[in-house]
């Protein structure tokens, strides 16, 4: 059996079912150079794969083209902005590149090196983007396929917690938290309603969320920044409803807009605060200029109402009352607030994070019959390493991967896995990993409503 080289450039939190996965002893064919600022945690818990070769690499320092030209595949597991260095490598050296990040104008100005050089880039292969679009393409493909045009779709995803875990928020970190923190700050939202792009600028994002039921659980959601793209990506020509949005756990985005309002979550403004500086201290900063009494009943009519005792006690929980010192002291507002919900908000050990993908997908055929197809899964992570998180981001890449150093995939060029001889053989593979999908649809002769 042959064996491949498979190197992966940087193995934060989303990376560790990946690697878990190649660690099996029945995939020994498989050898894994990882590249990462600090790998001596991963070096540590894999010390008996001796297939993993770990090495401490700063790729805004160093350069990757050795790494590359001896790989088979590379995957870069990087932020978003630093693909570009390993895509510059990967067409030099001509290997083929994965990644789970969205796919950035950097990598579409690539598209005709990447052709050039006869090597196939996927972005996108991760959980929100990634199964995301698997499973809407294989029921999209499929409905179409029967005579139906799709009118309405409705997608929405999250990473949670599980709900024995113990904290007032019914949230923690199990992906990069600045996304998190940083929610709503890229800009507007934008989706279709009754055939209408509609906007919502990005101080009402969370203003405007909205309750969705699924099985008997309630769940807020609000919008993704970008849903209208989805109709060319998707093929929905004739949709008039088009929605993509974030799930939280319920009553979390109205409490969490409090905070936002405050200005918490400002990436604008430059702090510098001195070292004994407190958590207390940090927060009266965004506080108007009001003597105490004054200022409770400002904190009662706007962040704390008679009726709202359960933000109260979230509120108390994030700490930013206490005499404790910030953890960083100089940076924006949500470079600050990042790093105190970082320390509040890590997994425990034992505890287990949660998984949620939602599709609501509606056509109809020249009989005028309405199809709606809903499609659900929820994932629950095995403990704060394991997490599902990481499996779910993990599973397109790694049947990526193996299709290709399989020798029968032959596709080239710059792809996301809306394209069919992607999306196909990974849905096909997804049982395998025990993610279990609940399916239900309905048929009706009647107008559309």
């Amino acid at each position: 059996m042959s064996e491949h080289r498979i190197l992966l450039v940087a193995a934060g939190k989303s990376a560790h079912a990946f690697l878990d996965y190649f660690a099996a002893p029945n995939l020994a064919q498989f050898h894994i150079h990882i590249l990462d600022l600090s790998p001596i945690r991963l070096q540590e818990r894999y010390q008996d794969t001796k297939r993993f070769t770990f090495t401490a690499f700063n790729i805004e320092k160093e350069s990757i083209n050795p790494f590359v030209a001896q790989a088979d595949i590379v995957i870069s597991m990087l932020p978003p902005s630093m693909h570009y260095i390993v895509l510059e490598s990967c067409i030099s050296f001509r290997k083929p590149m994965l990644t789970p990040s969205y796919q950035s104008q950097a990598m579409l100005d690539k598209a005709k090196d990447i052709d050039d050089s006869g090597i196939l880039v996927v972005n996108e292969l991760g959980l929100d983007p990634g199964l995301d679009h698997i499973t809407s393409m294989v029921h999209i493909e499929e409905m179409k396929s029967m005579g139906y045009e799709i009118y309405s779709y409705y997608s929405v995803c999250g990473g949670l917690v599980d709900d024995a875990c113990d904290n007032e928020w019914q949230y923690k970190f199990s992906w990069n938290p600045k996304n998190v923190v940083q929610a709503t700050q890229g800009g507007h939202a934008t989706y279709l309603y009754e055939g209408r792009e509609k906007i919502i600028t990005a101080p009402n994002i969370f203003r405007r969320y909205h309750t969705l039921q699924i099985g008997e659980k309630n769940y807020d959601i609000y919008a993704n920044r970008d849903s209208v793209s989805y109709q060319a990506q998707y093929g929905l020509t004739q949709v008039s409803n088009l929605f993509r949005g974030t799930i939280r756990k319920k009553n979390f985005v109205p409490h969490w807009l409090k905070l936002v309002e405050v200005g918490l979550t400002d990436t604008q403004s430059y702090l510098n605060f001195p070292e004994n500086t407190t958590l207390a201290e940090f927060y009266q900063l965004f506080l108007p200029d009001l003597k105490q009494d004054e200022l409770d009943k400002w904190l009662k009519k706007t962040m704390i109402s008679e009726q709202d005792d359960l933000f109260l006690e979230k509120f108390i929980a994030i700490g930013l009352t206490e005499k404790s010192l910030l953890p960083l002291t100089q940076g924006s507002p949500a470079e600050i607030f990042q790093a105190i919900l970082e320390q509040k908000w890590q997994l425990a050990d034992n505890d287990r994070d949660l998984v949620v993908m939602y599709h609501e997908i509606k056509g109809k055929n020249d009989q005028n019959l309405n199809w709606t197809k809903k499609v659900f899964f929820e994932r629950t992570g095995h403990d704060a390493y394991l997490t599902a998180m990481s499996q779910t981001v993990s599973m397109p890449l790694i049947c990526m991967v193996e299709l290709i150093l399989s020798g029968t995939f032959h596709l080239k060029g710059l792809h996301l896995p809306t394209h069919k001889e992607i999306y196909k053989p990974i849905y096909a593979r997804l049982k395998e990993f025990n993610l279990e999908f609940e399916y239900s649809e309905e048929k009706q002769d009647n107008a559309i409503t």
